[in-house]
């Protein structure tokens, strides 16, 4: 007999919107479960941002929302109107306290605070060393990255960003409208856009966000923080309230979902989209899908990404890195010549092949064709290294999922 029914390493946000869809089944309500990580979760240490029709599962959680946003490519700018879906952000503090306080009625979970050491599954034992001890279970739920990266051949670059939740001291912002994209600020580095999310007329987050292969110094980012505020924004009176950082892995590599029974979730399951880095709904359908299964008493069914959206993604990264086409011209092409609604489905990866035909052809030509070519007749074109310009930071997701 295991120790738990259910083990969950890692309690992000893969693994507590696991646990709480869990104990919100009435099925599976009674299993014994352990929820273990080496974190306490008690800062504010990241904001999930994604866009949805209606209501999603966490919508109680939802800090602030968007109907309509911005985009600036330096020779024009464009105003969004995201209609069926609404641009959406959920704190890292608020989705923690909610799910921790809901797991507190329950007497079967156990949460444990200590490092996940390796994991082990075959016909005979499925167990976790944690801390140096031994603990089995019927199934583990592992939302731990793999340190090394991902085998096989595949794109790879980094979505690094740093980002201050900034007060004016007058009113400088429109809280209905977001901006999603504004480029004007340096190419120098690679793909480099700002986003601008407001929380109040004098409130806003301003965050810098680079699609690289290495991450830069820490002056670099403070400094185009610090221009771009009062050179864009034109913001010369502020104070800073919050503080945020983050790498985002965007890899077409292909992840296992399950290696007998540890199930992999989250970003441990490549559930990061490779061409934006946006996860959390990836994460919310994944999640569903898995604790629907488990309360039929089956194995976890996961709906992987359909083949034509990995395409998608193997060319947008081939693109990118190759350097075929800036990431400016790339997402200038997208979000002026293609109606806003088709784009965030196309990007939600739920569009219809008329909608994806719209979009594609709102795209330069030659640079894609050639990629899509290399793609389809020289798949995979190897592991292109991370080159570090220092010490990684700590990996979450602010505009994304995980």
């Amino acid at each position: 007999m295991p120790d738990y029914d259910f083990c969950i390493t890692g309690a992000g946000c893969a693994g507590l919107s696991l646990l709480v869809r869990i104990l919100s089944t009435p099925p599976l309500q009674k299993k014994k479960i352990l929820l273990v990580d080496s974190h306490t979760k008690k800062d504010n240490d990241r904001t999930w941002c994604f866009w949805e029709k209606g209501e999603g599962y966490f919508e109680n959680l939802v800090h602030r929302r968007w109907s309509s946003l911005q985009f600036h490519d330096g020779h024009q700018s464009r105003l969004l109107d995201t209609a069926p879906y609404i641009y959406k952000m959920i704190r890292g503090i608020d989705f923690y306290t909610y799910c921790f306080r809901f797991i507190q009625q329950f007497d079967n979970v156990v949460h444990l605070h200590g490092k996940v050491e390796s994991l082990h599954s075959d016909a005979a034992c499925t167990c976790a060393v944690i801390d140096g001890r031994k603990i089995t279970a019927g199934r583990i739920f592992n939302s731990i990255p793999s340190p090394a990266p991902a085998a096989g051949r595949h794109w790879l670059l980094l979505q690094h960003f740093r980002g201050w939740v900034i007060r004016s001291l007058r009113p400088v912002f429109t809280p209905q409208q977001g901006t999603i994209m504004d480029f004007r600020t340096t190419q120098q580095y690679g793909t480099s856009f700002f986003y601008v999310l407001p929380h109040s007329p004098t409130e806003a987050l301003v965050e810098c966000t680079f699609f690289t292969d290495s991450l830069l110094p820490d002056m670099t980012y403070t400094h185009l923080l610090t221009r771009y505020i009062s050179k864009v924004l034109r913001i010369t009176d502020y104070v800073i309230l919050e503080r945020e950082e983050g790498v985002i892995p965007m890899s077409t590599a292909t992840y296992p979902h399950s290696q007998h029974r540890i199930h992999h979730i989250g970003a441990a399951a490549g559930l990061t989209k490779p061409s934006t880095g946006y996860t959390f709904k990836n994460i919310q359908r994944d999640c569903a899908a898995i604790v629907r299964s488990l309360a039929n008493n089956n194995e976890p069914s996961r709906k992987h990404t359909s083949p034509r959206f990995r395409l998608y993604d193997r060319i947008m990264l081939n693109v990118l890195v190759t350097k075929k086409l800036s990431g400016q011209h790339l997402f200038s092409s997208l979000f002026t010549h293609t109606h806003p609604a088709d784009l965030l489905a196309f990007l939600d990866e739920t569009s219809t092949p008329s909608q994806d035909w719209r979009i594609i052809r709102s795209l330069p030509k030659a640079p894609f064709l050639r990629a899509m070519l290399g793609e389809l007749f020289q798949p995979g074109p190897g592991y292109i290294p991370v080159r570090p310009s220092r010490d990684p930071l700590p990996t979450h997701t602010v505009c994304s999922e995980e």
